[in-house]
């Protein structure tokens, strides 16, 4: 039996690491809200929860959600949507006379065709953030038999878009079905396995074309897909597993990175509770680009933020930790310590403040600690204003959320 040849597609990422949101003025809005702390704070988190309502959706409805339909310029897509959040994935396809799609498509020589996928994520309005990342789609070479041409890219369209729903679907299972057996603290590492998980067994099965009578398999390498998945399973999934426990304790926090100044993060010291979800990659990108196919500038700012989960561990006991955040190549003094501290019985404490040359981490947090109550503080440097704030003092059914927006001056 004749083996079918077989063209293997490859993804890379071009936006940075994450699952960024586009930086325009509703987005910088809501975040001003979100850190006004109190009622402000809480929005935001209901607003953002409706990304974790849409992924229960998803993972309910499988494969018909999702509608396969033309999009801008020439472009194919599919969507999905349960009539507040909407998820697009759009792919754009183009051979080696047409223009490049991104700046790297031609380095060497034009492949026989490339692509730009785009994948974002759509809150309702008004307040109708999105989150939006950028995948660059490759075929280095074409078995004998098969052209390139206006055939080989009409025949790759389809199979490419469901892929890339396949593994975003992929991905939802797989988070409903981790089992952590009480390991809290491998949440964060659990999600990213399950996310590459489902890169590896979507992209391992051949999807069969025909070009101009030639039948072909299509290999798709969707490795680049996993990180940003993993990245928006900390927004979506960490609160489903987190929610399930019997913990008196949780906390959700998030840092914003509103800089040109890639931000290195480090939990320094943790007084109580333990961590259940921080990112893979300990540095959180500065601002950068990505192409919206769909909004009235074909390039736009995109912002990039980290996401935790923290809980206590049993019964009479609160939360309190230290973040370290570092500004890379910013100079001397701009390094900010944040501490957020949920003890059992008094209210909650924020604080803000600048990192010693030999900081004791513990003392840091033991004496912003003790300070006053506060919704919300701040703080100023040579280079960058920091707002800290939470949703609540105390009560709130003893779930928090705290969001720290890093800015320049």
């Amino acid at each position: 039996m004749t083996s079918k040849p077989q063209l293997k597609i490859t993804t890379s990422p071009l936006t940075a690491d994450g699952f960024p949101y586009n930086y325009n003025t509703v987005y910088k809005d809501i975040i001003d809200n979100a850190v006004s702390g109190g009622e402000g704070t809480q929005y935001y988190l209901q607003h953002v929860g409706k990304f974790a309502d849409f992924a229960s959706y998803l993972q309910k409805k499988g494969d018909a959600a999702y509608h396969y339909e033309d999009g801008p310029n020439g472009s194919k897509q599919t969507t999905a949507t349960d009539g507040q959040t909407t998820l697009r994935i759009n792919l754009q396809l183009a051979g080696p006379n047409d223009t490049p799609l991104y700046a790297a498509a031609h380095d060497t020589m034009p492949p026989p065709a490339h692509g730009l996928a785009t994948i974002q994520l759509q809150l309702p309005a008004p307040e109708s953030i999105n989150k939006i990342i950028n995948l660059a789609v490759g075929l280095a070479e074409l078995p004998p038999g098969i052209a390139a041409g206006k055939a080989l890219i009409d025949a790759l369209f389809k199979p490419i878009l469901k892929k890339l729903a396949n593994m975003f679907q992929k991905c939802l299972d797989n988070w409903a079905d981790m089992e952590l057996d009480g390991d809290l603290d491998a949440a964060g590492d659990a999600i990213s396995d399950a996310a590459a998980d489902a890169a590896d067994s979507v992209g391992e099965d051949a999807a069969e074309i025909v070009v101009e009578d030639v039948a072909a398999d299509a290999l798709i390498d969707l490795s680049a897909v996993a990180p940003p998945l993993a990245i928006l399973g900390a927004v979506i999934a960490i609160p489903f597993i987190v929610g399930a426990l019997e913990k008196k304790f949780i906390l959700h926090f998030e840092v914003d990175n509103f800089t040109d100044y890639d931000v290195v993060w480090k939990v320094e010291y943790v007084d109580e509770g333990s961590m259940t979800s921080q990112p893979k990659e300990t540095t959180i990108p500065k601002l950068g680009k990505a192409t919206d196919i769909w909004g009235d500038e074909t390039t736009v700012s995109v912002a990039y933020q980290a996401n935790y989960s923290s809980m206590n561990k049993s019964g009479f006991t609160g939360i309190g930790l230290v973040l370290h955040l570092t500004p890379q190549n910013a100079g001397p003094e701009t390094d900010i310590a944040a501490v957020i501290s949920i003890p059992w019985i008094a209210d909650n404490v924020l604080w803000l403040g600048d990192v010693p040359a030999k900081p004791d981490w513990q003392q840091i947090y033991d004496n912003a600690a003790r300070r006053d109550a506060k919704i919300t503080v701040e703080h100023t440097n040579l280079k960058f204003y920091t707002r800290l704030a939470i949703n609540a003092l105390s009560g709130n059914h003893d779930e928090y959320y705290c969001v720290i927006r890093l800015e320049a001056l």
